[in-house]
């Protein structure tokens, strides 16, 4: 019996670790709208694309499409504001992409210039949470509440100020920006490497007075499912060889 035990312990669990998210690459710009944006290398099927953006307007301008030129389907996350309509900031995702060459192309619902960055993750592929964060008054180090259901989730976020110039909060890693656009600053940014638990896991800035908007969203790793059939059928045949069992 004990041989069994160990058996199982060697060929099932090893099957059954989530993959890990992970940072893959990233790239942003700045340009009138429709704005189009090219990753530096080809994306991997199965992954995530995450789109942060704001727009360059003191009138709410939202972002009417988010497509990409492999066919991907983008759905929009939330959305925050500084200052109550300055600055209009969104996120938007797609999952499960085809994976090659791919140019991801912003539109507004009016012209205006966007300030943009899309990042692309392996390990994760379902949202899970997300929330908008609108500053009204001048306010330090802005926190974006978000509240995840499992594990070890993939923390995202995007913080636009009207005049600090943000950096990422403790446990999360700032992407790339095109700096300092209409007399205002942004900053993406993410939980790569960083575990954290189910339950309370806000996404952090650092950011000294000043009118801040942003968006907040947790995406689960791939695989929560365990893959059970394939271990199954690897103990079978394992017990079958050494003699313990007989498969009809």
């Amino acid at each position: 019996m004990k041989k069994i035990l160990i058996a199982i312990l060697i060929f099932f669990f090893p099957l059954i670790v989530l993959a890990a998210p992970a940072y893959v690459q990233d790239i942003s710009g700045r340009g009138a709208s429709p704005k189009a944006l090219t990753f530096g290398s080809n994306t991997i099927a199965g992954n995530l694309i995450v789109v942060y953006m704001f727009t360059e307007s003191n009138s709410d301008v939202l972002i009417s499409t988010v497509t990409d030129s492999q066919g991907n389907t983008f759905h929009f996350i939330n959305r925050g504001t500084a200052n109550a309509t300055q600055f209009n900031t969104e996120e938007w995702y797609a999952s499960n992409i085809i994976g090659g060459a791919d140019t991801i192309t912003i539109t507004a619902a009016s012209a205006v210039t966007i300030d943009a960055n899309i990042t692309e993750f392996s390990g994760v592929n379902t949202l899970d949470t997300s929330n908008g964060y609108t500053g009204g008054t001048p306010d330090n180090n802005p926190s974006i509440a978000l509240t995840t259901s499992v594990n070890n989730e993939l923390l995202t976020g995007i913080i636009v100020s009207a005049s600090g110039n943000p950096s990422a909060g403790s446990g999360f890693v700032g992407r790339t920006n095109t700096g300092n656009g209409f007399a205002a600053f942004y900053l993406p940014e993410d939980s790569n490497g960083t575990s954290n638990t189910a339950g309370s896991n806000p996404v952090t800035f650092t950011v000294t007075a000043s009118f801040n908007g942003g968006v907040a969203a947790a995406f689960k790793q791939v695989n929560n499912t365990p893959v059970v059939g394939p271990a199954i059928m690897i103990i079978r045949s394992f017990f079958k060889v050494r003699g313990f069992l007989t498969i009809r």
